[in-house]
């Protein structure tokens, strides 16, 4: 506003004086700008929770200098995945404001990370595989660490014999999904436990020997039972000693062979029967007769004078 004094001089030198005020508003609200940053943003996520945007607003006024600008939110937030809308606003020193927004939008196309054991061999532990223990994680760059889950074959499951390929995957919120995978192979080289009597004497029964029902066992720790096989099997053994050779065999062809000897012996005396006292008719006075009586044990011989 401003008020101005003006002397009036006429003809006559006679002097007057008239006043007038000017008054001056600021309507303009300021303007603002983004500057080195498109009107709209898009960046990937680079860290947990998304990425941190940075950027400059600026505006500019017809009466103001550099009237301060207010961005929510503000420059250097972490903007989650998505898009947010960042509103600017300024005043001036009247108090006129102006307003300007932009679009944030945080993308996430990368995967979470899946981490798995190298390769794993291991021998046969249990009937037909073995128990196979492992670890797996995953992170992700965005959505931290993240659950793994395993086709087929979990951690503490039975493996079969051979060569198994587990495949792992992590899934991250927006659904990106991350895999990776190992073999397990089940080998099995321990031969099956093979039980044999021990060595054994025997008395003889009859003229052909002895009879010796024996027993024989063996377990493998991933077929389970399995059938021995013995040479020189017999139930009836000689006289003598003969060495019994078993043998047992898995499905991968691992072999246990043990040996027992039966040895039949016969320290038993014949028995003899005992008879009656026998008579017998004399034919002279000098004459002797022996003969022999047949008797289911043997004979017996005696003399008659």
């Amino acid at each position: 506003m401003c008020s101005s004094d003006l002397p009036a001089v006429d003809a006559r030198a006679a002097n007057d004086t008239a006043t007038f005020t000017v008054t001056v508003h600021d309507t303009t609200p300021p303007v603002v700008i983004v500057i080195d940053v498109p009107a709209d943003i898009t960046r990937a996520a680079d860290t947990l929770g998304g990425r941190v945007v940075t950027f400059t607003a600026s505006a500019s006024d017809a009466v103001t200098l550099n009237p301060v600008v207010t961005c929510t939110p503000a420059s250097g937030f972490l903007f989650p995945v998505g898009t947010t809308t960042v509103n600017c606003d300024a005043t001036d020193a009247a108090g006129n404001t102006g307003h300007a927004s932009f679009n944030v939008t945080i993308t996430d196309t990368v995967p979470p990370v899946v981490t798995v054991p190298a390769s794993i061999t291991i021998e046969g532990n249990t009937l037909h595989g073995a128990v196979v223990s492992f670890l797996t994680s995953a992170t992700d760059v965005v959505s931290g660490a993240r659950s793994v889950s395993c086709a087929t074959f979990s951690s503490g499951n039975v493996f079969p014999m051979g060569t198994t390929v587990v495949t792992c995957t992590a899934t991250d919120v927006v659904g990106n999904v991350g895999s990776a995978h190992f073999q397990v192979t089940v080998v099995d080289t321990t031969a099956p436990t093979l039980t044999v009597p021990a060595s054994i004497t025997l008395e003889a029964t009859g003229p052909a020997g002895a009879v010796y029902g024996y027993i024989t066992s063996a377990l493998d720790i991933v077929d389970g039972a399995v059938t021995p096989v013995c040479v020189n099997a017999s139930t009836t053994f000689a006289l003598g000693a003969r060495t019994v050779t078993c043998t047992a065999t898995d499905a991968r062809g691992n072999v246990t062979t043990k040996q027992f000897t039966v040895t039949v012996q016969d320290t038993t005396a014949p028995s003899l029967a005992p008879h009656g006292n026998l008579t017998a008719e004399a034919t002279g006075p000098t004459d002797r007769k022996s003969t022999r009586l047949n008797s289911s044990h043997g004979y017996i011989s005696y003399a008659v004078f």
